[in-house]
């Protein structure tokens, strides 16, 4: 876990709040030694906290139990007060709340701005979306979010990601994404990896139109990616690449092992120039 350094008095304050004694003596560990580094190294600044151990088990159960007291007893399945409060004094250890769709989830600030930019500036209330509670608490609406990724949500969480500047979260769409690619959507997807800047999901698409050649390259909208995609290169001579052929080429012939295999990729490969020849295209 890495602190910044103007994050950590928050920290230490909210492990001590919660007796979550593990994290303070990893903490003050760290700071030892990040004082001894400095004082070996003259002119070193130390600008955040790195925090580790190979027995991590104890501190993510204690996280794990800080999170479930963050959510709303409505929403909560299993029994809380584990941590030295009780649900209904859960507010007054918290220093920021997120409503949404009227749920209050009492949270900290020191793990929500650790975490992402966006929210760093949202508590601090640049975007002025906050508000004051009853409790003197700072309250923050989020809008349209889901806990379950579907086919259908997963468009709008991959934005919400990106707007929240959360990139394990797009890496968690992107792989979901990955897992719904369709021969209806899959130019879509890609279009929506580079938008998005996630070449892994871009590469997976690429490798789903190489399976899936045939049917691909009757679709209209792989037609215009592959035009779009050629007039994106300055001054195209005929033979030059195309990002999204060089990519499907690669596919059909990264796995050859057999003859027989050597035979089929080498009719995948003829389509793909028979389909560019169609276009009036070469590469």
């Amino acid at each position: 876990m890495e602190i910044p350094l103007q994050l950590l008095d928050p920290c230490v304050t909210l492990a001590r709040q919660c007796r979550l004694t593990k994290l303070l003596v990893m903490i003050e560990d760290r700071l030892n030694s990040n004082k001894e580094l400095e004082m070996l190294k003259p002119g070193l600044h130390v600008t955040s906290l790195l925090v580790e151990t190979q027995d991590r088990w104890q501190l993510q159960l204690e996280f794990g139990s800080l999170a479930d007291v963050a959510l709303p007893q409505e929403l909560c399945a299993l029994g809380t007060g584990e941590l030295p409060f009780e649900p209904e004094f859960a507010w007054m250890y918290s220093d920021i709340v997120f409503l949404v769709e009227n749920h209050k989830f009492y949270c900290h600030k020191a793990f929500f701005c650790g975490r992402s930019d966006y929210f760093k500036a949202l508590v601090r209330d640049h975007f002025h979306e906050g508000s004051v509670s009853d409790e003197e608490l700072p309250v923050i609406e989020l809008h349209n979010l889901s806990s379950d990724l579907t086919v259908d949500n997963v468009y709008d969480v991959m934005c919400a990601a990106d707007l929240f500047l959360l990139p394990g979260l797009k890496r968690y769409c992107a792989n979901a994404m990955a897992r719904f690619l369709s021969i209806n959507d899959v130019v879509m997807v890609l279009k929506t990896a580079r938008i998005f800047n996630l070449p892994r999901l871009e590469d997976q698409c690429a490798e789903f139109m190489a399976e899936n050649l045939e049917q691909v390259l009757e679709l209209q909208e792989f037609e215009e990616l592959v035009k779009t995609d050629a007039a994106d290169v300055k001054d195209r001579d005929d033979t030059d690449t195309i990002d999204i052929i060089d990519s499907v080429r690669f596919h059909v012939t990264s796995c050859i092992q057999t003859y027989s295999e050597m035979q089929e990729a080498d009719e995948q490969l003829k389509l793909i120039d028979d389909f560019l020849l169609s276009l009036g295209l070469e590469c």
